[in-house]
């Protein structure tokens, strides 16, 4: 296995890892994972040979942009820091998975795939322990463990397995998604088998007998247990569309929609003005493009997107675990904000990438004449330190504050540590 495809496989370990540490939300786990993928990341960009293709060169084009719109508003600095070095991670395994030959791609889809399981047995048992649905597992937000779920699924067409295992594994990933509760998953999941089957009648019989068991599953978990924010979701869209109006091209910068939206009184039939509510998120990850980088960023990211396709269909199209894991993506994404939710992003990468690499025509198979030595070296200094300064120095600082509780001296030590 070459050092590249070695790399791809240890970062794909790497985002496990965090997966099962709880999504490296803590300050200790994220400390740990962040600089793993400092001294991983930056070592892959030091000896990367080739050049970046124009929809790569596209996706850091909107990362730059992010720079900018947060000094443009200089609302949450701290906040739009985090964001957009999440994003350059998430560009880097993208680019590094994709890069991947065969066995560096099958390895890499096998530790997700085996990654999912586990998460996935841990929800079936934590169901089992509390005596109802609606959990999250390791990760406790039932829905960023169905985004990672669903996602697993297409990926098992990538592997050279007997179909038996294949079966079994994408039944417990799917009892596991199932349990979560998520609305999004399972629509995901119908989306997933959708683009799964063959056209005529078994693509038919398939949707309208998935639609059923959906939709009986849907009634079932409002009838359990009425999520509030579900009814709430159109209300939030409407909120943030008008925080977006005010600040159309800029957008309120990467990180800060709390501090640009403030406390909204969202209208509900039950309890009318009642409630204050706290806008965290957009519901909506285009819609938090949207109102985060400003229409800017949106087109932006809109023609990295195309970009892709444009090339992926010049090398053979879509195979169809990509079309069914994109299906999966879009259904997770529109009713979920999932912009600044740093494992989604890297999980959803990294199987991009390796179901990428695994096509029939994968690109970037060739690597031309790299750069010279001390230009790559420093641009693996560059993203290095990046990833150190964006997610490791933050999440240092809070550690101090969370490891010894609050004081005056821990108040200077945490303040020297994170500005």
């Amino acid at each position: 296995m070459r050092s590249r495809d070695a790399t791809a496989v240890f970062t794909a370990a790497v985002v496990a890892v965090a997966a099962m540490l709880g999504g490296a939300f803590s300050p200790g786990p994220r400390v740990f994972v962040g600089v793993l993928l400092a001294l991983t990341l930056g070592g892959a960009a030091a000896t990367l040979r080739g050049r970046l293709e124009s929809e790569e060169w596209a996706w850091v084009g909107f990362c730059g942009w992010g720079v900018v719109s947060a000094v443009a508003a200089a609302s949450a600095p701290l906040a739009a820091r985090e964001a957009v070095t999440v994003w350059l991670i998430a560009g880097a395994l993208w680019l590094l998975a994709r890069r991947a030959d065969t066995p560096g791609s099958k390895a890499g889809i096998v530790i997700l795939t085996v990654s999912a399981i586990f998460l996935a047995t841990g929800i079936l048992l934590e169901a089992a322990g509390v005596g109802h649905v609606r959990v999250g597992g390791l990760l406790e937000n039932p829905n960023v463990t169905a985004s990672l779920l669903v996602a697993t699924i297409p990926t098992l067409l990538c592997l050279e397995l007997p179909r038996r295992w294949v079966v079994a594994a994408a039944a417990v990933i799917t009892a596991g998604l199932v349990v979560t509760g998520s609305r999004a998953g399972l629509l995901a999941v119908l989306a997933v088998g959708a683009a799964m089957l063959p056209r005529g009648r078994l693509r038919i019989f398939g949707l309208v007998g998935g639609g059923a068991g959906v939709a009986a599953v849907l009634i079932w978990r409002f009838a359990s247990q009425p999520d509030i924010l579900a009814w709430f979701r159109p209300a939030i869209w409407l909120a943030v569309l008008r925080i977006w109006a005010a600040r159309p091209l800029l957008g309120v910068g990467p990180g800060g929609l709390v501090d640009a939206a403030g406390v909204e009184r969202l209208l509900h039939a039950d309890h009318v003005g009642q409630r204050q509510f706290l806008i965290a998120y957009s519901e909506s990850s285009p819609l938090a493009v949207l109102v985060q980088t400003g229409l800017v960023g949106f087109v932006i990211a809109a023609v990295a997107i195309l970009k892709w396709l444009s090339g992926t269909r010049r090398r053979g199209g879509l195979s169809p675990p990509m079309s069914a894991l994109l299906a999966s993506m879009a259904v997770m994404g529109a009713f979920h904000d999932l912009l600044t939710v740093d494992i989604v992003l890297w999980w959803w990468a990294l199987t991009i990438g390796f179901v990428e690499a695994r096509g029939p025509r994968s690109p970037l198979k060739d690597e031309p004449k790299s750069a010279d030595g001390p230009f790559r070296l420093a641009v693996g200094f560059v993203f290095a330190f990046a990833v150190l300064w964006g997610v490791v120095q933050p999440a240092w600082a809070r550690w101090l504050w969370r490891s010894e509780g609050p004081a005056v001296e821990l108040v200077s030590r945490a303040t020297r540590a994170e500005p």
